[in-house]
């Protein structure tokens, strides 16, 4: 297909919401391999994946209450790899790859996440951002309305007002709310709202809401716990030993 008329026709389908439409019909003139989990069990290998989730960076400028990560995040980040070590594992991304998503810690955080954004979208991969809302610069803005192949920014909203400040921080449900409008004139906006026992009063006010801005997707999610219990039992499956090397 002709490349200008295949990012118009993607365009359309984002601005139009008919997006897993469009990818429906890809799919059905050419699958996506599928896992031969017979050959799994005799060889070990698989297909190429034909995803992949990167982590911009795992630094967030705030502390949710309910965030697993913040415990590893309190004791200190190690040195991350820089945006030119990331660049040179996306320029060796199998052609296989149709879709990236990008997710923190806080993705904008990252210097120089515009140009990881805009290499993956000159690789003609599609994408998906997932951000906090809170620190989407002048410069970012411009980098999202570019760039060809995005589908998507997923925002993190937890409630209404006090009830969402109160579990990821003071004044950011306005900040949230101000940025997503300015999204919804360039992109496919997707809400995330993680239930809890301070917050699950407000779901059907909180439902009203987002989709009165005019948002058609929201995720009703459960908050991910890292228990010693949880880590025991997944160590056990891996087939560990219990014994720990230094």
């Amino acid at each position: 297909m002709n490349p200008r008329l295949r990012y118009w026709l993607k365009n359309l389908a984002i601005k139009t919401g008919s997006i897993k439409v469009l990818r429906r019909v890809r799919d059905t003139i050419a699958p996506p391999v599928q896992v031969d989990y017979r050959l799994l069990e005799q060889t070990g290998e698989v297909p190429v994946p034909t995803s992949v989730t990167m982590e911009a960076t795992l630094a967030c400028n705030l502390h949710c209450t309910m965030c697993f990560q913040n415990d590893y995040r309190d004791r200190g980040i190690a040195k991350e790899l820089g945006t030119d070590g990331l660049l040179q594992v996306v320029r060796k991304l199998p052609p296989e790859i149709r879709f990236a998503y990008f997710l923190g810690g806080e993705v904008f955080l990252r210097k120089g996440f515009s140009r990881l954004l805009e290499a993956v979208d000159g690789q003609g991969i599609e994408t998906f951002i997932t951000t906090n809302g809170t620190r989407i610069g002048s410069e970012d803005w411009a980098v999202l309305k570019r760039v060809r192949h995005l589908t998507g920014l997923g925002f993190s909203l937890d409630g209404i007002g006090a009830v969402h400040d109160a579990i990821r921080g003071e004044d950011t449900y306005e900040t949230i709310i101000k940025n997503v409008r300015l999204a919804l004139a360039i992109q496919r906006i997707y809400i995330s709202f993680v239930m809890m026992e301070s917050n699950i009063h407000q779901i059907p006010e909180f439902v009203q809401t987002i989709t009165g801005l005019g948002i058609k997707e929201i995720g009703l999610v459960h908050e991910m716990y890292c228990l010693p219990g949880d880590m025991e039992a997944t160590h056990r499956r891996l087939g560990g030993t219990g014994r720990t090397t230094s």
